[in-house]
């Protein structure tokens, strides 16, 4: 009888250490697996942060790009003001000299009615 007792200890003894081992195999490749796992979030993170620096850099350029873009379209936008101005300044003028043309065929060709009602022409 106390035989029985020491081998049914000892059976429950090994399977206990069975599972121990087991479990502790377990337990070994859930760590492993947290520390890949960590690794990999870590990674993650580290290229997130990269993007994020990255696409404030595109952001911060863009808004760079659109100001030049903005001040160059002011810029020529001054400039066709201003040509604008000379070329009304110009045609203003021109019609003063076609208006004085005019003038001047009218006045000639007064003259020349005069010179041949005169006999001259």
């Amino acid at each position: 009888v106390y035989d029985v007792r020491v081998f049914d200890v000892w059976e429950r003894l090994h399977e206990e250490e069975t599972t121990n081992r087991k479990l502790t195999s377990e337990l070994i490749q859930v760590r492993h697996t947290n520390k890949d796992n960590a690794c990999l979030y870590k990674e993650a993170a580290n290229t997130l942060q990269q993007a994020q620096h990255t696409d404030a850099r595109e952001r911060e350029s863009d808004r760079a790009r659109e100001t030049g873009m903005a001040k160059d379209l002011e810029h020529r936008k001054k400039e066709i003001v201003q040509q604008r101005a000379v070329c009304l300044t110009h045609c203003s003028e021109l019609d003063k000299h076609i208006a004085e043309s005019m003038q001047m065929k009218q006045e000639l060709a007064m003259l020349k009615a005069a010179a041949q009602e005169r006999g001259v022409g």
